[in-house]
């Protein structure tokens, strides 16, 4: 029976742990912005300077909004090559950069694999940024379905993007 006891609490306690976890991510989402994708942030510039689209009309885009000061982003940047490897359509937006080699020496040192697109103030304003890394799940008409800030694993990524695949484009 001890042995009962302990695999209980333990399941309670993941439970409570996961829990507080999608209770803190809801918590930051709630803080940034839902509706429609702004205008100023549907077509933006490359690293490279080229003019680029963010929305993709027949799938859901992914966009992974990072700094390149920040520790955690150069940690989960890599988590996001799973999904382009997958297919799936996944876009970088540098945010709070001063010079844009900072930009080149984060995608290089983090092996980001993602189109890279070069935002500004207005448009962290926008997206109400205020924590880096921040996601942000696009339909294929531009409307946010999810958004949040922090630290993701690949597999976390995924099931985001494969429930809101079922949920918005059956």
């Amino acid at each position: 029976m001890p042995q009962t006891s302990r695999l209980k609490s333990l399941f309670g306690n993941v439970l409570i742990f996961i829990a507080l976890l999608l209770g803190a991510e809801w918590w930051q989402g709630s803080k940034m912005r839902s509706g429609a994708w702004p205008e100023t942030a549907k077509s933006l510039a490359t690293l490279d300077g080229n003019p680029f689209v963010v929305l993709e009309k027949q799938n859901l885009t992914l966009v992974y909004v990072f700094a390149p000061w920040c520790g955690v982003c150069r940690a989960t940047a890599g988590n996001l090559n799973a999904l382009t490897e997958r297919g799936l359509n996944v876009v970088s937006l540098a945010l709070a950069w001063e010079q844009k080699s900072e930009i080149d020496d984060f995608v290089r040192s983090t092996g980001l694999s993602a189109s890279v697109l070069v935002g500004n103030d207005e448009v962290a304003r926008e997206l109400s940024v205020n924590a880096f890394p921040s996601y942000f799940i696009l339909s294929p008409s531009g409307q946010i379905l999810k958004a949040w800030s922090g630290y993701s694993t690949t597999i976390g990524l995924l099931l985001k993007m494969w429930a809101y695949r079922l949920t918005t484009l059956s």
